[in-house]
């Protein structure tokens, strides 16, 4: 099994969105203590925040711990954060979609409605208010998510990978299945952006996660494209909770 881990090595305390903030990030498997510790020991930390959409295994708040890390945190539902949180089910949030508002509704200049669209083994749509009250948002299948569905809930299709050709019209079941799969998710995330942006004509879209990159939207205004959306928004809480302390 292996989980991202990200560990940010920038100040937030005062967030500039025009600052080029650096993350460094590592991939490793989830038991894998020696590369996890030398790599916190590369960087002088004082503080830090762990954040999971799965379950945080106890070694690594030990092995933090262990670094002499005083300040450590958990991201979740209790967690002080520097918007409204208006969601009603906030046991069942996941982490990630709430960091990403928080890094979104702060790289927006924190004046401005925010949709966060967030590319993972979910599509996750995510609004915040201009006034920093997030409402909540919107979840469907992701890419790999549709084309196991279609092969493992059929009889017949087969498994079909996102690389290759995807015309408009599929002229053989793996390429209307890639077609179907693919514009279908450009028609969703389209009808979503113009939903948005006919009720709020001063919106901020951000796209984010491990496949925004798979999908090229012509330009429009106030779309941008930030893979360090979710790391963005847990450094600003992160700062939220010390400058409260």
């Amino acid at each position: 099994m292996f989980q991202p881990l990200n560990l940010s090595i920038d100040d937030f305390s005062k967030y500039d969105s025009n600052k080029n903030n650096s993350f460094s990030s590592i991939r490793i498997s989830i038991d894998d203590k020696l590369s996890f510790t030398s790599f916190i020991k590369s960087y002088c930390i004082s503080a830090c925040i762990i954040s999971s959409t799965s379950i945080i295994p106890d070694w690594i708040k030990s092995e933090l711990e262990l670094c002499n890390i005083n300040n450590i945190y958990t991201f979740d539902s209790s967690t002080p954060i520097p918007i409204t949180n208006s969601y009603k089910t906030p046991l069942t949030l996941g982490t990630d979609r709430l960091a990403s508002v928080i890094g979104g509704y702060f790289e927006a200049g924190r004046s401005h409605p925010v949709l966060c669209i967030d590319f993972g083994t979910a599509i996750t749509y995510d609004f915040i208010s201009s006034d920093g009250n997030y409402i909540g948002g919107n979840i469907s299948p992701g890419l790999s998510m549709r084309f196991k569905s279609l092969h493992l809930y059929t009889k017949k299709l087969p498994l079909v990978d996102k690389e290759g050709d995807c015309p408009i019209i599929g002229y053989s079941t793996d390429t209307a299945i890639r077609s179907g799969v693919i514009n279908g998710i450009k028609q969703e995330i389209n009808g979503y952006i113009e939903m948005y942006q006919q009720k709020y004509s001063n919106i901020y879209i951000f796209f984010t996660g491990g496949n925004y990159l798979d999908f090229d939207y012509p330009s429009k205004k106030r779309i941008f494209a930030e893979q360090n959306l979710v790391l963005k928004g847990l450094n600003i809480t992160l700062n939220h909770i010390l400058l409260k302390k």
